[in-house]
This record gives structure tokens, sequence and C-alpha cells, in this order.
């Protein structure tokens, strides 16, 4: 109500600075976020399809690792580079781990009166497992929120790590392109290793869909996204999404 509608760069400006942008919106008319919108729309699909209310064929949980991404590449990521440090994206891990713990510990205390829990609760491990070989997959559920906690921590060490060879300067944007380099050789090379049949569509293992390996150049995809300020740093990023797309939509 005091704001009105959000400029756009709302993320990264003071609240000074935003009380100082105030905007009327038209009447019964509100403005909302494309990422936000883009999210409650994947959420409704992915609850959607377990209720088996809907058959989209798959693929919504990719784009929340995306929404992710954009949200991360617009916050945490650039405040990181600019303080030269990576105590921004630990406080990031911080936040997805206490919550999930806490969630993880009241499901292992309803699971005690009868079948005990499965190690990998506790271990918030849900999206390391190989459900294909266990007839108990109690918890399939979390393997997603998991495997963003697994993701905040890949990126915290890779800030980490280049801020301990003195390579922050390189900058957000440099630093994504870099990382989704890498994250690309574990989505389309590294499945291979665990199955020699990842290409053949008819040969999948769940596994290969929920490891943070599969699902960490997704996520730099989204921070590329958000931090492509120019009309041309968006035009070369086209393309990019698209083969990615294309690829994707091959091997997954």
């Amino acid at each position: 109500e005091v704001i009105g509608e959000p400029p756009d760069g709302w993320q990264l400006m003071t609240g000074a600075e935003l009380a100082a942008s105030r905007q009327t919106g038209a009447d019964g008319w509100s403005v909302v976020d494309m990422p936000i919108l883009i999210r409650a729309g994947s959420i409704f699909l992915v609850v959607a399809h377990h209720f088996s209310l809907v058959d989209y064929g798959g693929g919504a949980t990719s784009i929340l690792m995306m929404v992710s991404g954009f949200m991360l590449g617009g916050l945490a990521l650039p405040e990181a580079f600019r303080l030269g440090k990576a105590a921004p994206l630990l406080r990031n891990v911080r936040n997805i781990l206490f919550p999930t713990l806490v969630m993880s510990l009241l499901i292992c205390a309803f699971r005690m009166p009868g079948h005990g829990p499965q190690p990998y609760i506790l271990l918030m491990a849900a999206d390391l497992q190989d459900y294909t070989r266990t007839h108990n997959a109690q918890e399939l559920y979390l393997w997603y929120v998991h495997c963003l906690l697994h993701l905040m921590v890949l990126l915290y060490l890779a800030v980490l790590g280049l801020k301990a060879v003195g390579g922050m300067k390189i900058g957000a944007r440099r630093f994504l392109y870099g990382l989704f380099a890498v994250a690309c050789v574990g989505r389309f090379v590294f499945p291979w290793f665990l199955d020699h049949g990842f290409y053949s569509p008819a040969h999948h293992r769940d596994m290969i869909y929920m490891l943070p390996t599969t699902h960490l150049a997704t996520l730099v995809l989204g921070g590329l996204a958000a931090t492509a300020a120019s009309r041309e740093e968006r035009r070369w990023l086209i393309p990019i999404v698209r083969v990615y797309a294309l690829l994707s939509g091959w091997c997954y």
C-alpha cells in the first residue's frame, strides 16, 4: 500500500529508493513480477500432476529451478561479487537448511510409531537416492528441496573457490557463464557414466532426474537471465536457452 506498484529492479533498491519511486497502479489491477507468476503456475502444475489431475508431460520442476536461479542472480550473487565474499550465498544455504531440518525431524517423529524413517530424510539426501532399487520411497517429494539445498551449497563452494584464487574481479556474469559450461557437462555428459543407456529415451533411471548435477545448469541459466542487463546480453542468451531446451528435451 505504501509503495504502490513495484518498479523494475525493485529487488536491488533500498527502502528509501522504493519509497521515493512510489507509483500508483490502475484501479483493480496489480503488477506481479513475471518470475513469481511463473513459479506459482509451475507449483500448481507439479502438485496437480502428483494428484493425477493433469498430465502436462513434466518439466515444471525445471522451471522452478530456473526461477530460483533468477532470484539468486538478482539478489545474493550480485551482492557476493559487490562485497567480494561468499557470505551472501551462505545465507541462502542457511535459509533453506534450517526449515528443511525442522521438517525432516517432524517427518521422522511422525514415522516412528510405525515404520522407521529412511536415513536419507535426516541426511537430507532424497535427491541422491536410486528409487528404482528400493520399495520404500517414503518421502520422494523431498528430493526437490534437498536438491535445491545442495545446489546452494555448490554455488557457495564455487564462489568461495573463486575468491580463494583471487578471481572475484571477473564479475558475476562471467562467473555464471563459466559455471554454466561446467554444469552442462554435469547435465548432458556425466549421466552417461551412471547409465550407458542415458541417450536412449526408453532407458532412463529416475536417480539421474534428481541429482543436483542435473539441475545446476538450469539454475545457473536463471541467474544469467537475471544478470542480463542490456538488450544485447539478452539476445546472446536467447539462442543459448533454445539450444539448452532442445538438448534437454532430447535427453530428458
